[in-house]
């Protein structure tokens, strides 16, 4: 597959492929599996996390956790505006 014909996750950083995604989530699953804590949280932070599911974790916990939280919600802001987590 070519790069032009990669699948492209928006993400804080710009953006990443499916591939780097999926490499993150194996990296995420070897952390759990080693019991490491820090770093499953550390690349947790770095998986974007889709737009409807940041504005039910907002929902649920408010704005304050997610801007606490350090989640990547760039599809959100892409899909609800940059001053989503202020309405």
């Amino acid at each position: 597959m070519t790069a032009q014909h990669e699948i492209y996750i928006h993400s804080r950083n710009g953006g990443m492929t499916i591939h780097e995604y999926d490499t993150l989530h194996e990296q995420l699953a070897d952390a759990d599996a080693r019991g490491d804590e820090k770093e499953y949280d550390r690349i947790s932070r770095l998986i974007p996390i889709t737009a409807d599911v940041a504005k039910a974790i907002k929902e649920v916990y408010g704005r304050d956790f997610i801007i606490a939280s350090g989640f990547d919600v760039t599809e959100a802001n892409m899909k609800f505006g940059e001053g989503w987590l202020d309405e």
